[in-house]
């Protein structure tokens, strides 16, 4: 069997993907100002997301602060910079214990057992390609479920929509799938994305060119492409001058590091990404 748990953890990032909702309408108001939201990853607790954005707003203001002839962000004040927070908390070992609970029985006795005879590599082979398969269908129909803290966040985004803000989501890891999902949903020429640490193969609707961030020594996202080069992430593009945390993933300590030329680049993604709604 090949490389079954990375499939698990791209799967649970990806459980948004299957969310339906009803389709948004955008308000007829005219432009009251914009608004940037900070999307987490998971193993990200609240206190820490709250630091993580106040960061983000500091970097804002220095980047306002250093470009004089730039004006997007004069009116910027810290309530400008919200969090939309995921509260998502469930390890790889949970989503692992729960999928095993409940299809170790089928799993072992259809797919496994008949693997431990002889079998001719011709059959072999495509029958491990059907396991794949298999695993990659259960362990999405296991995850499946509209989250509830994407519904929350679109009730901050049409809250704001409504009432003529422009949005730019800067998603970080995980929360980018959340950034990617609001926008499929809501539709909006007023709503844009940039990513950070993205493991995902887009930004909002960009692939060319897209406004994102990834370090060529995010061990995190540097796995995922390791064991699936094919699948979903897009590629590094650029290198950190220095990593704080061990895996070099961390919002604040690696991408954000006044150290990193990153922390100007992703505000000037950010503004960027404004100027574009």
């Amino acid at each position: 069997m090949r490389n079954l748990i990375p499939v698990f953890l791209l799967l649970i990032s990806f459980l948004l993907e299957s969310c339906d909702f009803e389709t948004f309408t955008s308000s007829d108001k005219g432009f009251t100002g914009y608004r940037y939201y900070y999307i987490n990853g998971m193993q990200t607790d609240f206190t820490e997301a709250i630091a993580d954005k106040k960061e983000l707003y500091r970097a804002m203001v220095e980047y306002k602060d250093s470009h004089p002839d730039e004006h997007i962000f004069d009116d910027l004040t810290e309530d400008d910079v919200r969090l939309a927070f995921n509260y998502d908390e469930t390890s790889i070992s949970d989503i692992l214990e729960a999928f095993l609970q409940k299809n170790f029985d089928t799993f072992q006795i259809f797919f496994v057992f008949p693997l431990e005879f002889p079998i001719p590599k011709f059959i072999k082979d495509p029958y491990e390609e059907m396991v794949d398969d298999y695993v990659l269908k259960i362990v999405s129909d296991f995850l499946k479920s509209p989250s509830d803290d994407l519904r929350k966040h679109l009730r901050y985004y049409e809250k704001d929509l409504s009432e003529g803000k422009k949005l730019v989501l800067i998603g970080h890891s995980q929360g980018n799938f959340y950034a990617n999902e609001a926008y499929d949903y809501l539709q909006s020429d007023d709503v844009g994305v940039v990513a950070v640490a993205t493991p995902a193969d887009r930004v909002g609707k960009d692939i060319i060119n897209a406004p994102y961030t990834t370090f060529y020594q995010d061990e995190v996202i540097n796995t995922i492409r390791f064991f699936y080069p094919d699948l979903w992430a897009l590629p590094p593009n650029m290198s950190a001058d220095t990593c704080d945390s061990s895996t070099c993933h961390s919002f604040v300590r690696d991408y954000l590091n006044p150290d990193n030329a990153s922390r100007e680049k992703i505000i000037r993604d950010i503004v960027r990404v404004a100027k574009d709604l």
